[in-house]
């Protein structure tokens, strides 16, 4: 073969590598431009999956005094559904006479309707505080218009001198008082043994 076409050959191969080297290039870039383009759509699209606000705080004020508050370490607000979702919830509840009932859990769902708390659900190592007792459930809800919390299932409520035991436990908010329906076992401490021995 002569030497001219031998370089024409050898052209040809260097023209038609360097094309190929130029469309890889392309093709990569239009590629990566998709996938940016794909990827921002998507973060668009899920907006509720990535907007938590960190250390959630919502109050009411009636007549110049706490109704309620409601504190979280983090929170999302799903605005078709007018809930917020909530990781370790604490809400308190300010009664007239100055008493206050609080809730506490692992994790929870709480809807509005303008600025008023209407509903409130809780799971996951419930606790209510109300007069000196301690409630222990696996799942609570508050409800506005009723203004109790109800737990459903085993509940436990420790005080300084008694435990009680029992199921289905519904909280009256107002008068800061509570009951369990059915299945009551009821254990004193020493003292209130020893104090009802002596009355």
């Amino acid at each position: 073969m002569r030497r001219s076409s031998i370089r024409s050959v050898v052209g040809a191969f260097i023209v038609v590598g360097v094309v190929g080297v130029g469309y890889g290039l392309y093709s990569t870039l239009q590629s990566q431009k998709s996938k940016q383009m794909d990827r921002t759509s998507l973060e668009g699209m899920l907006p509720d999956a990535v907007q938590w606000i960190q250390n959630f705080h919502r109050i009411e004020i009636r007549d110049g005094k706490k109704a309620w508050e409601l504190v979280a370490e983090e929170a999302q607000y799903l605005q078709d559904q007018n809930q917020v979702v909530v990781r370790k919830p604490h809400t308190t509840f300010y009664m007239a006479d100055g008493e206050k009932v609080s809730v506490t859990g692992s994790e929870g769902s709480v809807e509005f309707v303008g600025q008023d708390l209407q509903k409130a659900v809780l799971h996951g190592n419930v606790e209510i505080h109300v007069r000196g007792f301690v409630v222990r459930a696996d799942d609570a809800v508050y409800d506005r218009n009723s203004e109790q919390i109800v737990a459903e299932g085993p509940v436990t409520i420790d005080g300084e001198q008694v435990q009680v035991a029992g199921n289905d436990m519904t909280v009256y908010v107002k008068e800061s008082r509570f009951q369990l329906e059915n299945t009551v076992r009821v254990t004193l401490s020493p003292k209130a043994v020893a104090a009802s021995r002596r009355s």
